[in-house]
């Protein structure tokens, strides 16, 4: 398990919408928009997330510069950032990514930490494969699964 501390930052948002739409209509939208984009974590700058109701929610970092009209259609929100219990799995698999999610939760209940449930503080995946060169290795894309 890996504690990590994710700073605030400003992004434009898929909004909550389902899966298909997602990564459909608005994965279009973006590559379109990837000069709004700014880098974080591992070289990648998005966030993906479920919602009780099985709606996801998609946010990607934004430069400095980037106005709401930028975004449009979509929304320019604050995320908060905050502390996350953090561990690798296997993207695409869900028999790993069902054991990893409950190996974190299970460590959770003694950990002194509490499991923030809010709107937009689920389960986050991120895609930590900085090039092609890690995914050939492995054979597998890599993907922290994010609670807190």
């Amino acid at each position: 398990m890996r504690i990590i501390q994710i700073n605030p930052f400003r992004a434009f948002s898929s909004g909550r919408d389902t899966i298909e739409n997602v990564l459909g209509t608005f994965q279009q939208w973006q590559e379109a928009h990837d000069h709004l984009v700014r880098k974080m974590m591992y070289d990648a700058p998005d966030f993906l997330w479920f919602e009780e109701d099985l709606s996801a929610e998609w946010i990607w970092a934004v430069e400095e510069w980037v106005t709401q009209e930028d975004v449009k259609p979509y929304e320019l929100i604050e995320f908060e950032g905050g502390l996350y219990a953090a561990a690798m799995s296997v993207d695409g698999d869900d028999d790993i990514n069902g054991r990893v999610y409950s190996g974190i939760l299970k460590w959770l209940e003694s950990s002194g930490f509490e499991l923030d449930e809010r709107h937009g503080r689920r389960t986050m995946g991120h895609m930590v494969n900085p090039t092609e060169e890690i995914k050939n290795a492995l054979g597998y894309d890599q993907m922290y699964q994010r609670i807190f």
